[in-house]
């Protein structure tokens, strides 16, 4: 019985090394040049550092164009915050103001800054009204 025991520990420990060597750290891209911005839009997955809850999170997002050229909607799904926003193109960075979606428990909102990546990924601050330090996020297209 010692042995299989002792079998078993081994090949249990070798999975677990082979898929520790699979899984990797999504990765940011370098910076967007202004003049050739990757397009934007579709489904993301956000990645966030809350100075606050003092810890990481995730969550999911979803960018449309907006109404003008070089606008977007945004919508995030934040832990149980539902957040809604409008952002414009300024160079390479992504300027939105947000708020809480209408009906949810906390009225939250506030502004954020995103540089955008060459492989349309988007990394920067969320910063909510009233707080004093920003959030640090980094947004992933949901099929990397």
């Amino acid at each position: 019985m010692p042995f299989r025991w002792h079998r078993f520990a081994i090949v249990l420990l070798t999975l677990v090394l082979a898929l520790a060597g699979c899984r990797s750290k999504l990765q940011l891209a370098p910076d967007a040049d202004p003049n050739a911005l990757p397009p934007l839009g579709g489904h993301y997955l956000v990645n966030g550092n809350d100075p606050y809850e003092q810890g990481t999170y995730g969550g999911r997002m979803v960018i449309e164009p907006g109404p003008e050229p070089g606008t977007y909607r945004l919508t995030w799904l934040i832990r149980e915050a539902f957040l809604q926003g409008q952002g414009r193109i300024e160079g390479n960075q992504l300027i939105v103001t947000w708020e809480a979606a209408p009906g949810s428990a906390r009225p939250l909102r506030g502004t954020a800054r995103y540089t955008i990546t060459q492989s349309g990924q988007l990394y920067g601050q969320r910063w909510v009204e009233g707080l004093e330090q920003p959030i640090e996020e980094q947004i992933f297209p949901a099929d990397q």
